[in-house]
This record gives structure tokens, C-alpha cells and sequence, in this order.
């Protein structure tokens, strides 16, 4: 506490101004390297979502929330094993950014590794669903019919959950790469 009021005294005098500068030119390529992500969230958003739930909203009542309870169940392995990965090797591949074959070989590891990790925990949610979905979701409203749809979801879902996905080349975001 102390500490931040002596801080806040001799940042009194201090002014703080944002200065927004747009035509930088490392703006423009951060945009077009972001620009294929970007146009796959909003694919999603925009047009994967809205038809799944119109398909979901036709087919039984419940039907939704069987849908965002398989989808919060099969992003904890991808999240877990994503930040697991991102946080061990994010800080390499930023001091080897110069040196590109080290870079590789890192991505490359990183990339390898998370796929040895997704492919058995997608095996064991598989396997497990219907009970993880119980232990989870199976309580008060939400009733053994409505665990069994979710886990049929979630083994559904599970199934796309090690596909390799397209990633973007650091140099041309345009062209899809390879997993090194």
C-alpha cells in the first residue's frame, strides 16, 4: 500500500498521452498476418454458429444446451494443453526469432508435443464421456437423458478435436503452411 502511494506521488507530475500511429508500417503487416485468423473466427461467429443452433433449435427441446455443454467439455483439453504449451514455449520461439531454423525446430517440438498430449486425452474423454459428462453437468434439472445426449455430443465433438489444423506461414499469410 505504501508502496503504491509513494508511486502515485511522483507520478504525479508525469503526463501520459496515447499516441495512435496508424500508418506505422509493422501495423499493416501484423493486419495481414492476423487477417486469416480474423476471417476464421468471423466465419465462425457469423456463420458456423447461427447454423448450428438453427439445426439444434429444429431438431428436440434441450437440444442447444446439450450443444454448449459438449463444447465447454471438449475445449478443457484443448485449452489445458494449449496454455500448457504456449506458456513453455512462447518465451523460446521469441529469443530464437532471428535465428529461423532454431525456431523451426522449437515450433516444430511445441507443435509435436501438443498433438502427443490431445490425442490421449481425446481418447480418454471418448472413452469416458458419459461419466465425465455425469460427475460434471448431472444434477438438479439436468437429468441421465439429458447426460447421455451431452456425452453423445462431446464424443462427436471429440472426434475433430487432433485433426491438424491449417496454420498460416510467418512470411505469407496468405499461403497455409505445414506443421514443421
Amino acid at each position: 500500500w505504501r508502496n503504491c502511494c509513494c508511486k502515485g506521488v511522483g507520478l504525479r507530475q508525469v503526463r501520459l498521452r496515447w499516441r495512435w500511429r496508424l500508418r506505422h508500417p509493422a501495423l499493416g503487416r501484423i493486419l495481414a498476418l492476423y487477417a486469416p485468423v480474423m476471417g476464421t473466427l468471423a466465419l465462425d461467429v457469423l456463420v458456423n454458429r447461427p447454423f448450428t443452433y438453427n439445426l439444434a433449435s429444429r431438431s428436440s427441446a434441450g437440444a442447444i444446451s446439450v450443444m454448449e455443454y459438449a463444447t465447454t467439455l471438449v475445449q478443457f483439453p484443448h485449452g489445458l494443453v494449449g496454455t500448457a504449451i504456449s506458456i513453455a514455449v512462447l518465451p523460446t520461439l521469441a529469443r530464437q526469432a532471428g535465428d529461423l531454423a532454431r525456431f523451426r525446430d522449437t515450433l516444430g517440438a511445441g507443435l509435436r508435443l501438443a498433438i502427443t498430449l490431445i490425442l490421449p486425452a481425446t481418447v480418454g474423454l471418448i472413452v469416458f464421456a458419459p461419466a465425465v459428462v455425469g460427475l460434471v453437468f448431472q444434477r438438479g434439472a439436468f437429468t441421465p437423458t439429458d447426460a447421455a445426449a451431452t456425452a453423445v455430443a462431446l464424443q462427436l465433438y471429440l472426434v475433430g478435436l487432433p485433426l491438424p489444423r491449417w496454420t498460416c506461414s510467418s512470411s505469407l499469410p496468405s499461403m497455409p503452411g505445414r506443421i514443421p
